[in-house]
């Protein structure tokens, strides 16, 4: 589905895959396996695609009728793109100065998430945590 969202938005835009390529910085081959599903942008290549074609990660990467900035966004999508940024820092999020970082075990990275799913929830409850 972002494939498809990805190439029809480069179309729209009159674009070749190695102009897109050259205005995201990443290679030609790149936005082929972007556009195939393939391969799924970066955090950093998907919010320069964001600003480039004035849309949301949330259109993006999920809903069909979250297309342009502003639109609503649930809060279940939400944490499920959130989740998406989670999963894809496995392995690589350092906590710490930059002399003593470290990065984060797949234990820590399970606690944290429910931690800030945690958070969200109590917060938007009004205080009371609900299973």
């Amino acid at each position: 589905m972002t494939g498809k969202k990805i190439r029809d938005l480069r179309l729209e835009a009159e674009m070749t895959q190695g102009e897109l390529a050259a205005r995201l910085g990443v290679s030609p081959s790149a936005v082929g396996m972007y556009e195939q599903g393939r391969r799924v942008p970066d955090r950093e290549t998907l919010l320069k695609l964001c600003a480039l074609f004035r849309t949301t990660a949330d259109f993006l990467l999920f809903d069909e009728d979250q297309r342009r900035e502003g639109a609503p966004v649930r809060w279940e999508d939400f944490l499920r793109g959130l989740r998406g940024e989670f999963d894809a820092m496995r392995g690589r999020l350092l906590y710490g100065d930059s002399q003593n970082a470290r990065v984060l075990t797949d234990a820590e990275m399970t606690r944290l998430w429910e931690a800030v799913r945690v958070a969200g929830e109590v917060t938007l409850r009004g205080g009371e945590r609900r299973p």
